[in-house]
């Protein structure tokens, strides 16, 4: 309210680029793995490890146990890290990356990057895919427009600031259209919803 005092001012909706963590699962693998078929809610996925790193266990769950077998409803419900990576196995990590960055949204995800020290990052993993652990992060507004396709009935629509600019004579002089596109099928976004409600 009241006067604009700073010009560009940092906004942590848009500048902020912060890790997802868990939030990511929906859309990184459950919602792709859905749509194109390769499970459905009661689908019975491995509770098991995907890896081990020197002899340890990949990934870890919180509890540090597993249990063989559980549901993606179970999975995705409690947010179980060794069903959310099972299932991302069967999705594909380059289909689930190619998915998250170009259709839902989330343009911070990097295909490969050197660091100064020669150390080279990709969000092409089971980490930043299946547990939300980017090489950057995701901004809010990015995160918003991608888990309000959920709500849309499977209709991404880009986020915006603001809908038109209007002159002192109520003509439009700027005009903000949003770009949208259909990713999701009314079964799949059932699905989702129904386990995130529970």
């Amino acid at each position: 309210v009241g006067e604009k005092k700073i010009a560009d001012a940092w906004n942590r909706a848009v500048d902020a680029i912060r890790q997802p963590g868990s939030s990511i699962k929906p859309l990184a693998v459950y919602a792709q793995a859905l749509e194109r078929g390769l499970v459905n809610t009661a689908t019975i996925i491995e509770d098991l490890p995907v890896t081990y790193n020197n002899g340890k266990p990949y990934p870890l769950n919180d509890t540090r146990t597993y249990s063989s077998k559980r549901s993606i409803w179970y999975g995705l419900v409690y947010s179980v890290n060794a069903v959310s990576l099972n299932t991302l196995e069967k999705v594909g990590l380059s289909n689930s990356f190619d998915f998250t960055k170009n259709q839902l949204g989330l343009g911070t995800l990097v295909e490969s990057i050197t660091n100064s020290a020669g150390v080279s990052f990709s969000d092409i993993g089971y980490a930043p895919l299946g547990m939300g652990a980017f090489t950057y992060g995701v901004t809010v507004r990015d995160m918003s427009s991608a888990y309000a396709t959920f709500a849309n009935n499977g209709t991404y629509r880009e986020g915006r600031t603001y809908l038109a600019v209007l002159d002192d004579q109520g003509r439009k002089v700027l005009d903000n259209q949003q770009d949208s596109r259909k990713l999701f099928s009314e079964k799949t976004i059932n699905y989702i919803n129904l386990c995130m409600t529970d």
